[in-house]
């Protein structure tokens, strides 16, 4: 393969994973916001459970934005604090599972570092080599990328909301049937 046969492939992939790094931090930012919100929120939420919820509220509407500000600079921004703010992704959402077993999604738990861990190696990495700035991200890969992390992303979210209603037994509430007004 020659020189710049690798360099075109390489522009290739290095531009497909910049621009999968956006949709994959709103899928981590949405997971982490609504894990956080609900033990916020949750009736039975210890201090440590409702604190640890802020902080993944927090850090998940960081992610939404720094997912915005990636995609339009066409680059990771920040990336320290970008690879920072990950970690601490990582280790509260671990956190809730030893804090509140019971109303954490183990499934969200997952998906958060299965989408964060990429992002962060993504950012690490164009910011250690330099990368400049593409023209523009493709918008077929940004179509793609969204759907599939949609299709994670949406039944995450309902095992979120199954979680944190569930009771310590682990049975769902009965909601009864509406009568109408």
């Amino acid at each position: 393969m020659s020189v710049v046969s690798t360099a075109r492939t390489t522009g290739i992939r290095t531009s497909v994973s910049l621009s999968c790094a956006s949709p994959a931090a709103w899928a981590a930012g949405l997971v982490a916001t609504a894990m956080g919100a609900g033990a916020v929120v949750s009736a039975t939420s210890s201090i440590g459970a409702r604190s640890m919820g802020v902080g993944l509220v927090m850090l998940g509407l960081g992610a939404l934005v720094w997912g915005a500000g990636a995609l339009r600079a066409g680059r990771p921004v920040t990336p320290r604090t970008a690879v920072a703010g990950g970690i601490c992704i990582i280790v509260l959402a671990a956190g809730m599972l030893l804090v509140a077993p019971t109303h954490t999604s183990v499934f969200a738990v997952a998906t958060v570092v299965a989408v964060v861990v990429p992002v962060a190696l993504v950012t690490a990495g164009a910011a250690r080599r330099g990368i400049p700035a593409p023209a523009a991200p493709s918008v077929r890969v940004l179509v793609v990328a969204a759907l599939i992390l949609g299709v994670v992303v949406t039944p995450i979210l309902a095992s979120v909301q199954n979680a944190v209603i569930i009771d310590d037994l682990g049975n769902l509430p009965v909601i009864p049937g509406h009568t109408g007004h």
